[in-house]
């Protein structure tokens, strides 16, 4: 869309119609998407004509790919399942498998206010690295719930959004809250105020300052 949303014209139908499940632009031009049964493609036109990129080999290949994003410094990651986590410092060209230590699967990602990469997923766990995706450090919470999505807020910690109405807040600890609907929440981002916009089964719903 070039017009905020209103209309949304058809760019390609791609080979064997791949569900996917994230896009992530790097540049207006420069593009990836990854989804189910290792799909992932890429598109340097802005999205008129898309190509295949291949994540992981061997028996990887065909894992579903659940999320994909990048750094500031162009760094792409892509989370998949079973703790799976692959990262490519070549614009999708290579990827290398990453050590998470857990076993369930990524759903989501992205990078922290001071560059570290930051996975989460099924095993309800948060899962940060320092140096770039070499190794992780496990964060828990106390509600058990699956995290499905993340945004940097405006003091540099991290808002956590999960099944269950599942809200957590901080870094290396987290404020839990289980919001009274108790139903899923799929996405989170900040509005240009700063309040917190939350999406899920109740659809989408500002929730109040995201500081």
């Amino acid at each position: 869309t070039t017009e905020g949303g209103v209309k949304w014209p058809l760019q390609q139908q791609l080979a064997d119609k791949p569900v996917l499940l994230s896009v992530h632009f790097v540049s207006a031009d420069k593009g990836f998407a990854v989804g189910a049964y290792g799909s992932a493609w890429r598109t340097v036109d802005g999205g008129r004509n898309w190509s295949p990129m291949v994540v992981g080999s061997g028996r990887d290949t065909d894992m579903h790919l659940n999320h994909i994003f990048a750094t500031r410094n162009g760094v792409l990651f892509a989370t998949a399942e079973f703790g799976l986590a692959f990262r490519s410092a070549d614009g999708g060209d290579s990827w290398h498998p990453l050590t998470t230590g857990v076993s369930g699967s990524l759903w989501n990602g992205l990078e922290g206010a001071n560059g570290e990469i930051v996975l989460l997923g099924m095993s309800g766990r948060v899962l940060v690295s320092a140096n770039g995706g070499d190794s992780f450090q496990v964060f828990e919470h106390d509600s058990g719930q699956s995290l499905s999505a993340a945004v940097v807020d405006a003091s540099g910690g991290l808002i956590v959004v999960g099944s269950g109405g599942l809200v957590l807040r901080g870094r290396e600890r987290f404020e839990t809250e289980i919001r009274a609907d108790r139903q899923n929440l799929a996405a989170v981002a900040l509005a240009a105020d700063g309040g917190l916009i939350v999406a899920g089964q109740l659809g989408v719903e500002r929730v109040g300052s995201g500081n």
